[in-house]
């Protein structure tokens, strides 16, 4: 085994929430350890939204610049579509940004994690797999694990250990840190990026409910590439996995307006997938020890804000990290740490859940959605939620959604229905 080496805070995972924990500390004079298991540029399961909230965070440390280098276009129109009704509207602006960006993974981790090693006192070592945690007193003072196969080496921190690297956490395995506010299993998602896709005269992100049970995404993206999902619950999980490409094109072919745009269009990478999944939050620190990212929480991505809520729990996170290397007491600054990661993520968390559940169609989504489609203000503030400008907790929990659905349905939207 090779000599010890140690730092402030390990941070295992440097994608987006673990690069961005890494750089707020530095920028508290923090020495860092980044680990990230893969090699960049390195694909992960991920079609995501980059929304005026998620670049405000981003700002902080610099990578708001490098992200809008990435050759996307600003996708100011967002909406969704059922066969009974038509919600679009521009995004309301987040300080300023009414946009929101879609980026594939692959580039937008690499940027990111490029331009965070080059923060002072930020080191990133890739292909490093963390193998075990180093305990003493009880206590995570450390890591074990090997670069490339390589000798197994120990790497200790002074303060912390980070778990940034995923919903399947090693790290959150290792520390047996408990789940709870589960939602059960619900609906898989399959998706690629395409080339040769007929424009729009805006770029736009559009969700198309037609057909009850399922939802096909379509977003244009960086490199002229446009996303194509599906996601849902019919046809069944066991069914689509079995040809997911053929799966898609019968999607697709079921909704008149995204087929002609995809008429010509040739895949560009892999189609990617997730089998169903839940939603979770976890037990988010112990002794020595912290999650952040979809380590920490898991929201359904319909919503697109998963890159956020992870940002903003690492933004959480090196603030009490700060205040305890300044002298503040671990329990109490981490109990404060996380009571008030589920207290900003709350409305959000639901917000996802109510979502998700509009893929069944029921009669209160359908309801709900008449009057959006009838109130271009109430649309706005709506998808207001998604670009962080409209309180999700405040607004759009089953109780909102209940009373706007119990409205009586204006005329022009009952003769859409």
């Amino acid at each position: 085994m090779s000599n010890t080496a140690t730092y402030d805070v390990i941070v295992v995972g440097a994608r987006v929430a673990g690069a961005a924990t890494a750089a707020l500390l530095a920028q508290q004079g923090f020495e860092v350890l980044l680990l990230e298991k893969s090699t960049f540029p390195s694909p992960t399961v991920s079609c995501p939204l980059l929304f005026g909230n998620t670049l405000e965070i981003l700002s902080k440390f610099g990578a708001e610049e490098v992200v809008d280098r990435l050759d996307a276009p600003k996708l100011r129109l967002y909406g969704t579509e059922y066969g009974f009704a038509r919600v679009a509207t521009h995004l309301p602006p987040y300080r300023g940004r009414n946009y929101a960006y879609s980026i594939q993974r692959v580039r937008l981790d690499e940027a990111i994690a490029r331009h965070v090693e080059k923060i002072p006192g930020v080191t990133l070592r890739e292909g490093f797999a963390v193998t075990d945690l180093i305990w003493e007193n009880d206590r995570v003072v450390g890591v074990r694990g090997r670069e490339h196969g390589a000798e197994i080496e120990e790497l200790r921190a002074r303060w912390a250990v980070v778990g940034a690297d995923g919903r399947t956490s090693p790290v959150a395995k290792l520390v047996n840190a408990s789940e709870y506010d589960v939602k059960p299993p619900h609906g898989y998602l399959y998706y690629a990026y395409y080339r040769n896709v007929t424009p729009v005269e805006e770029p736009s992100a559009m969700i198309y409910r037609n057909i009850p049970g399922m939802a096909l995404l379509v977003f244009d993206a960086d490199q002229d590439l446009t996303v194509l999902s599906i996601g849902g619950i019919d046809p069944p999980f066991e069914e689509a996995r079995k040809d997911p490409e053929a799966a898609m094109q019968k999607m697709l072919q079921r909704v008149p307006e995204a087929a002609a745009r995809f008429k010509n269009a040739e895949r560009a990478t892999p189609i990617s997938g997730l089998a169903p999944f839940r939603m979770f939050r976890r037990q988010a620190y112990g002794p020595g020890w912290a999650l952040t990212g979809d380590a920490a929480m898991r929201l359904d991505p319909v919503t697109g804000q998963g890159i956020y809520q992870g940002l903003h729990t690492s933004e959480l996170l090196a603030e009490a990290l700060t205040k305890i290397r300044d002298g503040a007491a671990w329990e109490p600054t981490m109990q404060e740490f996380q009571r008030r990661r589920d207290a900003d993520s709350k409305g959000a968390y639901e917000f996802a859940f109510v979502q998700s559940q509009f893929a069944k169609q029921t009669w209160l989504s359908r309801r709900f959605l008449r009057h959006l489609a009838a109130n271009p203000q109430l649309a706005t503030y709506y998808f207001g939620t998604s670009n962080g400008v409209t309180p999700a907790e405040e607004n759009f929990n089953l109780f909102q959604v209940l009373l706007i659905a119990l409205r009586p349905v204006p005329k022009q939207a009952r003769a859409n229905a």
